[in-house]
């Protein structure tokens, strides 16, 4: 038989221990300006059983958040803030492109890389928000990406899709779609 002395002071330790968990600074995340909070007592005894952590990719123990950061275009790697600054304007984009892509075929393949980003996705427009949803966050943001520089994802419906490329609107017949290949 236990002492009830001896279960009231575990009971006891186990709060402490939880006050502990949750004022801890390494424990604080700073984007949700939020601490660890413990829910339950028998918390501390779980813990130490812990031997593997299984995570997902469906934004449970992350926030889920894909940021442009690179890509590389026929054997060129460029930043997002490189990008940024070429595709201004058409005139400084067209420089860009003379200078660094001196043939025709490189320039087509900067261009098609973009185009494929803009039209190859399942993402619909919001035009209430005026942004973008789909299935996969990955997806709304490398068209968001194509967006920023200056390849606009307008419109789709049954026959074409509209994109906007620095203010002029392109209009592609819509091909029959052989199979839907999900991002992942």
């Amino acid at each position: 038989m236990i002492p009830i002395s001896l279960i009231i002071s575990l009971e006891v330790i186990k709060v402490l221990q939880s006050l502990m968990i949750e004022f801890d600074k390494e424990m604080y995340y700073e984007p949700y300006k939020m601490g660890c909070k413990v829910l339950n007592t028998m918390i501390h005894e779980e813990l130490g059983k812990i031997e593997y952590i299984f995570a997902d990719k469906t934004g449970t123990l992350t926030s889920n958040c894909m940021e442009f950061k690179r890509c590389s275009i026929n054997l060129m790697e460029f930043s997002m803030e490189s990008l940024k600054g070429m595709c201004d304007t058409h005139e400084k984009l067209d420089q860009y492109m003379k200078k660094y892509f001196p043939t025709e075929e490189k320039r087509k393949k900067f261009y098609d890389f973009w185009m494929a980003l803009s039209l190859c996705h399942d993402v619909l427009v919001d035009e209430s928000a005026d942004s973008f949803q789909g299935s996969s966050p990955d997806e709304v943001t490398l068209v968001n990406v194509a967006k920023s520089l200056k390849f606009e994802f307008k419109k789709r419906n049954m026959n074409q899709i509209s994109i906007e490329y620095f203010g002029q609107n392109i209009v592609k017949k819509k091909k029959k779609k052989k199979k839907n290949l999900n991002f992942n």
